[in-house]
């Protein structure tokens, strides 16, 4: 497939703190268009109790459009510029499982891990490319619930990140664990409010 983007209105005009991220951020009106082609690759097979994806790709973008950690600070916010490199280069994947056992099907396993990988034209590594991760969940629905209808458990590992852009700080690995409840409550006044 190919694509282009324009760059966004942010990317050109952005001269102040964005909040969101506690970063200063400098646009650069002379962006241009982004050419992107992608190549990718999806197989999936399945049956009653288990399921298999994965899904490589590859993707070269042109113009690409990148906000780069600069060594300075402004009121102690770290400064990052929009810039736009010769090319760029995004390779990676995603694999998931999926399984539910037979003699329990209301009981689901999940598995997926995903990598990206991403080089500029200089064969340097790309700013603020996310770190390879592993996502493992559990689920299972209650049978003829009157309250409980679901509990899910997942934990999702995020691997440590060495390979970082000029400026950019390397991350330790951490993982976060999540609990759900999926309830239900019906009320005289308004029906179900699930």
């Amino acid at each position: 497939s190919s694509g282009l983007r324009t760059p966004h209105l942010s990317e050109l005009l952005a001269d102040g703190l964005h909040h969101g991220t506690n970063r200063y951020e400098i646009g650069n009106v002379d962006l241009e268009i982004e050419k992107g082609q992608q190549l990718d690759f999806n197989y999936e097979w399945a049956n009653e109790h288990f399921g298999f994806i994965v899904n490589p790709f590859i993707h070269h973008i042109d113009n690409y459009i990148s906000l780069k950690p600069s060594e300075q600070t402004i009121d102690n916010y770290p400064v990052f510029e929009y810039q736009q490199l010769k090319f760029a280069n995004l390779q990676g994947a995603e694999i998931n499982l999926h399984y539910h056992p037979h003699f329990l099907h209301q009981l689901h396993f999940e598995q997926s891990y995903s990598f990206i990988k991403g080089i500029d034209n200089n064969e340097s590594p790309i700013a603020l490319i996310p770190s390879n991760k592993v996502f493992s969940e559990v689920s299972y629905t209650i049978k003829n619930a009157k309250i409980i209808e679901k509990i899910i458990a997942n934990h999702n590992y995020h691997f440590s990140k060495e390979d970082v852009a000029f400026n950019e700080q390397t991350s330790k690995s951490y993982q976060l664990i999540d609990l759900f409840i999926e309830w239900k409550y019906k009320s005289r006044l308004s029906g179900n409010l699930g």
